[in-house]
C-alpha cells in the first residue's frame, strides 16, 4: 500500500519543512513517519513541551520552534493539540502569520476527532486570510495511551484517514493534503464535516462511551468479579484507560450526535430479549463482521 509516484512527487516539490503543534500520540507518530518518507525535510514542534523535548531528544524532530520563529521554510502546520484547543491555536497562528505569509501559500491542516465545529472555522480563516488555508482532517488511528513515548511508526498504515473540506478550500490544497495522506500509506477519504460526526459517534465516540458505561458498570455492580475479567472484558472495556481529558473532549464537542445513537441504543436494547440472542444471531454478526474485516484487509490505494 505505497503511496502513486505522483503523490509522492506533488509532496517532496510542494512542502520543504514541517512545523507540528502537539508532539503526542498522533503528532509524534506523524513525525516519526516523516523521518523516513521525507528524509530531506526538516521536523519541528511548535511551543515548548515536554513531549517536544522528548522528540527532540530522540533525533526525531530537528528541534522546537517560538510561534514567531516560523520562517519562510515551513510549507505545512499540523495541529495536533487537544481537541478543544485546536480553534484557539489555529487563530494564534493568524496572529502571528497573517502579515508575513501573503507572498507564500502555507498550508494549516488538524488531526482532531470531531469535525464541524472546526470545519466552520477553518473556513471563515481560510477566507479571512489570504495566504493561510486551513484543512481539517481526522487520521482513524490511535491507541488507549497519549503522549510522544507511546508514539510509533506505521500507527497510519492501511488506515482511513478522513479530510473534510469547506467551501473556501482549493482544489490545489487539497490534492496537496491527500498525496501527503498517502505518504504515510493511509488511505484518504473526502467526507463532509457533518457526515464524519454522526459516524464518528456510531463508530468511535460512542465506543468511547460504552467501553467507559460497561466497565463502571461492573465496577459499581460488583468490583471483585474484575478478579476473574477475562481477554474479553479487557478487550471490550480498553478505551476506558484512555485519556480522561480526551474522551471529555470528544463527547462533548460531538455530544448533539453521540447523545442521539446513546438514546437509539438504548431502544435497540429495549425492545430486545435473550430469546433473540439465538444461533442465527450470532452467526449472522460473525458473518457481517468478517466481511467488514476482510473488506478493510483488502482495501488498497487506486
Amino acid at each position: 500500500m505505497k503511496p502513486s509516484k505522483q503523490a509522492q512527487e506533488l509532496v517532496t516539490t510542494s512542502i520543504k519543512d514541517v512545523a507540528i503543534l502537539g508532539m503526542g500520540l498522533i503528532g509524534g507518530s506523524i513525525a516519526k513517519d516523516l523521518q523516513d518518507s521525507m528524509p530531506d525535510s526538516r521536523i519541528f514542534s511548535i511551543g515548548k513541551s515536554d513531549d517536544g523535548d522528548l522528540a527532540t531528544t530522540a533525533s526525531v524532530i530537528t528541534g522546537s520552534l517560538d510561534y514567531s520563529e516560523i520562517g519562510e521554510n515551513i510549507s505545512l502546520i499540523i495541529i495536533a493539540t487537544p481537541l478543544d484547543d485546536i480553534i484557539s491555536v489555529a487563530a494564534k497562528l493568524i496572529d502571528q502569520l497573517k502579515d508575513t505569509r501573503k507572498s507564500k501559500p502555507l498550508l494549516i491542516m488538524d488531526v482532531g476527532s470531531v469535525k464541524k465545529e472546526i470545519t466552520d472555522n477553518f473556513e471563515k480563516f481560510t477566507r479571512e486570510n489570504p495566504g493561510l488555508e486551513f484543512v481539517s482532517t481526522h487520521p482513524m488511528a490511535g491507541t488507549e495511551f497519549s503522549g510522544f513515548r507511546h508514539a510509533k511508526k506505521h500507527l497510519f498504515k492501511g488506515k482511513p484517514w478522513i479530510v473534510c473540506p469547506h467551501q473556501a478550500n482549493t482544489s490545489k490544497a487539497l490534492n496537496l493534503t491527500n498525496a501527503f495522506i498517502q505518504v504515510f500509506n493511509a488511505i484518504p477519504s473526502t467526507v463532509d464535516a457533518d457526515t464524519h460526526d454522526k459516524w464518528s459517534a456510531l463508530t468511535s465516540h460512542g465506543v468511547i462511551a460504552l467501553s467507559n458505561l460497561l466497565f463502571d458498570f461492573v465496577w459499581q455492580t460488583d468490583p471483585k468479579a474484575l478478579e476473574i475479567a477475562g481477554s474479553g472484558f479487557d478487550s471490550t472495556t480498553r478505551l476506558a484507560s484512555g485519556n480522561p481529558d480526551m474522551h471529555a473532549s470528544i463527547v462533548f464537542m460531538n455530544s448533539r450526535y453521540v447523545q442521539e445513537y446513546l438514546k437509539e441504543f438504548l431502544k435497540f436494547l429495549a425492545d430486545r430479549s435473550l430469546d433473540d440472542l439465538n444461533l442465527t444471531f450470532f452467526q449472522n454478526n460473525q458473518k457481517h463482521r468478517d466481511e467488514w474485516i476482510r473488506s478493510l484487509r483488502n482495501t488498497k490505494f487506486n
